[in-house]
């Protein structure tokens, strides 16, 4: 199955443990949840070609769009603060866990424009999640 955008949600915990995640808005964007990490010269003088090995990988600002209205806003400014952990969830299960520490406000508004709320997330950790461990996150199971 080939993942579209519709059924993606995001989800969020204070602790992180399984079963504390419950949604926490719908969301009308999500970021790229990697970069391309950096590469170190490796290449010796004698060297024909140059050669490089994968050095640190950056953790990208994650910043999420959200239907603003005070209940939302609500929700999502009880993120603020601590460190809490987030989860982006797939249409097919799988997923991407987040701890960070995050920031809300409102975009820019323009004429015959919905009003739209920013969830941005200063990462700790980005984790890839199977469809099983995804699943584990969201019962505890």
């Amino acid at each position: 199955m080939i993942n579209i955008d519709i059924g993606t949600e995001l989800w969020a915990s204070a602790t992180g443990s399984a079963g504390s995640f419950t949604k926490l808005v719908s969301v009308t964007s999500v970021p790229a949840t990697g970069t391309m990490p950096s590469k170190i010269a490796i290449t010796a003088l004698d060297d024909t070609a140059n050669k490089y090995r994968k050095g640190r990988t950056e953790l990208p600002d994650l910043e999420f769009s959200f239907p603003h209205n005070s209940a939302n806003l609500a929700l999502v400014v009880a993120t603020e603060g601590a460190t809490h952990y987030f989860l982006i969830i797939y249409e097919d299960g799988s997923g991407v866990y987040i701890k960070g520490e995050s920031s809300v406000w409102v975009d820019s508004v323009g004429l015959d424009q919905m009003v739209v709320g920013k969830l941005g997330i200063i990462a700790e950790e980005i984790e890839n999640k199977t469809t099983l461990e995804v699943t584990a996150l969201k019962s505890g199971s």
